[in-house]
């Protein structure tokens, strides 16, 4: 049976306190009866309307927590609930229930990089040069570290990502090494933790740069900037017009961020259509 953190507390600090009121307790009062028959607990009055729930025996007490809940260790328990990195095998340490805490193994970071770069991981090197079709994961529970004069760049679609090397032309004019990183929450938490220059490749839409000015901008502190490429316009030409009406609301909240941005925007109006970032993986200029 799982239980949820309002009741851990209270657990513990029955515990640790060997009282706790009743109307402390009330909102989980569903547990009460059972504890009282066989969980160490006893009830105590205080007056007419108010009473006291007693731990009487200790033993008993975490036998029931262990036999109900599958629970050996409510400190470690709570901890465990109220930390987003927690494992499956962090989780086992404190209870029986291997599925007591959901964990995506593949929450982490998602890069690729053409440039050959050094990467320490958890204070390990290896040096990312990632192949067509492949990309590095690293676990969001692993300490990823890059030189400060590499160039991060948010990347929003995974097949961009898998097949960087077909957009190398792209990015060719800009002298930095260069990693390229899948947005997800744990990227959006490394780039708070680092403090190197970003750019961002996202949809060229009012969606994608609504992301940019809500998610990037207040999590970057060194230069930041929208990637915007240089055929822009024979893009937009051949782009699509569903998502220009789709997220037209967008619009008056994304106006103002830079100048190159505003150009951006009036282009979009201006041919009333816009580009998927996968768009660019196979694009040939006419």
């Amino acid at each position: 049976m799982k239980i949820g953190q309002g009741i851990l507390k209270k657990l513990i600090k029955l515990r640790d306190n060997r009282a706790i009121t009743g109307g402390e307790f009330k909102p989980y009062s569903k547990y009460l009866e059972p504890m009282l028959y066989s969980g160490g607990l006893k009830r105590r009055g205080v007056t007419r309307s108010r009473f006291e729930i007693i731990l009487s025996d200790i033993e008993s007490f975490n036998l029931y927590i262990k036999n109900r809940f599958n629970i050996t260790d409510l400190d470690g328990y709570l901890q465990n609930l109220q930390n987003p990195k927690t494992t499956r095998a962090e989780m086992l340490e404190v209870s029986l229930d291997d599925k007591a805490k959901r964990v995506n193994p593949f929450d982490g970071l998602y890069l690729a990089s053409y440039d050959n770069i050094e990467v320490s991981i958890d204070g390990n090197i290896t040096r990312l040069n990632t192949l067509n079709g492949c990309l590095l994961f690293v676990n969001r529970n692993s300490n990823l570290q890059i030189s400060k004069d590499i160039l991060v760049i948010g990347v929003e679609n995974t097949e961009n990502l898998l097949f960087i090397k077909k957009q190398i032309d792209y990015f060719s004019h800009l002298k930095e090494k260069k990693i390229f990183v899948y947005r997800n929450s744990s990227m959006l938490n490394w780039i708070e933790e680092i403090a190197n220059n970003y750019l961002h490749y996202g949809d060229f839409d009012f969606a994608g740069i609504s992301i940019y000015k809500s998610q990037i901008l207040p999590r970057v502190r060194a230069n930041r900037r929208f990637f915007i490429p240089s055929n822009i316009k024979e893009m937009l030409k051949r782009g699509q017009s569903d998502l220009y009406y789709k997220h037209f609301a967008y619009k008056e909240g994304i106006l103002g961020i830079d100048e190159s941005l505003d150009e951006l925007i009036l282009l979009i109006d201006d041919y009333k259509k816009t580009v998927r970032q996968e768009f660019l993986i196979n694009f040939k200029s006419s």
